[in-house]
């Protein structure tokens, strides 16, 4: 029988900064490879064309999902990969995404490792996801924004391969802005107690700078998230840190002290161990005892280690990052 084909497929707008980048890490893994232009006004198209790429344009309708699901209609393939203009694959054999269709069957879905740079008061931080990114043919995407991938019946991540992403550095989410949080808005009024949409509201109020907002809906989103939840250490340690940062220092230390007890992961160690330190600086007097609390955090993160199940978290948590502190 011949092999599976893989196409892959892209939504863009305005890209022309970083689309070269992803498509130059891209056309040589794939057998077909579609960008779907959602109205681009600058040199998108023309990035796209001149790297051999096949165009199709689509009306954008503020829903993500649907713009998807245009891209996957549009390809030939046995399965539609995806990435996104602001990210870009790293290789690390030669062929994955054929060696990964070889295993598949026509219900199989792909996962990415995805690996993205964003900013925190001057630093800059990576997180780690492992997030479904290749659909056989039939399967759609369901939401307007965070869309989630439907109809697989099983989940084979492609490994040997990894993508990076720089869409949430400063530069790059300043010509988003607001977008993403008008859509959750719109959302959480029809379905008001999603705590995953309720968590994503969280993420861009933090990202905004505003701590207060992004507890309120960290705290919404709590009573929801158990130790299944792929998305909770993350939930955990940023509602950690907009606690202290919004002025509500006593119920951060409640929080922390709480997931302390539970046999908590790296990246919520990590976050304690931080706010600990924090603490130090705050109240010199008691400085010796919250510089050996953070300690004792950051050595249990190097005990633990970074996660390995798939749940979304930062690198370095359970290990350089907590080394260097």
């Amino acid at each position: 029988m011949p092999s599976p084909r893989v196409a892959l497929a892209m939504i863009v707008r305005d890209e022309q900064r970083s689309l070269g980048r992803a498509l130059d890490s891209a056309m040589a893994l794939f057998d077909e490879v579609v960008v779907v232009d959602t109205g681009s006004r600058d040199a998108t198209v023309t990035i796209a064309l001149d790297h051999g790429a096949r165009v199709c344009h689509v009306p954008w309708t503020d829903d993500f999902a649907a713009a998807r699901n245009a891209a996957l209609g549009a390809t030939h393939a046995d399965f539609t990969a995806m990435i996104d203009a602001d990210e870009w694959i790293e290789p690390r054999t030669v062929d994955p995404v054929r060696e990964w269709a070889a295993q598949a069957t026509p219900l199989t879905a792909g996962s990415f490792t995805i690996v993205s740079d964003a900013e925190s008061e001057g630093h800059v931080l990576r997180t780690r996801a492992d997030i479904v990114r290749v659909l056989p043919r039939g399967c759609r995407f369901e939401g307007r924004i965070h869309e989630q991938a439907t109809g697989f019946a099983q989940l084979i991540p492609v490994t040997g391969l990894l993508v990076r992403h720089d869409g949430y550095r400063s530069a790059q989410l300043a010509r988003k802005k607001g977008r993403n949080e008008r859509l959750l808005r719109a959302l959480l009024v029809e379905t008001p107690d999603d705590p995953y949409r309720r968590f994503q509201l969280g993420r861009e109020r933090q990202i905004a700078g505003d701590p207060t907002e992004a507890a309120t809906c960290y705290l919404a989103a709590l009573p929801h998230v158990d130790d299944t939840t792929p998305w909770g250490d993350e939930l955990r340690s940023r509602l950690i840190f907009c606690l202290h940062r919004s002025g509500r220092t006593q119920e951060a230390w409640e929080l922390t002290t709480t997931l302390l007890r539970r046999s908590p992961s790296a990246e919520v160690l990590f976050a304690a161990g931080n706010f600990f330190l924090d603490l130090a600086v705050a109240m010199p007097a008691r400085r010796h005892r919250f510089l050996s609390m953070a300690r004792h955090a950051w050595q249990a993160c190097l005990d633990l280690g970074d996660p390995t199940d798939g749940r979304d978290y930062t690198p370095g948590c359970g290990s350089f990052l907590a080394l260097r502190l």
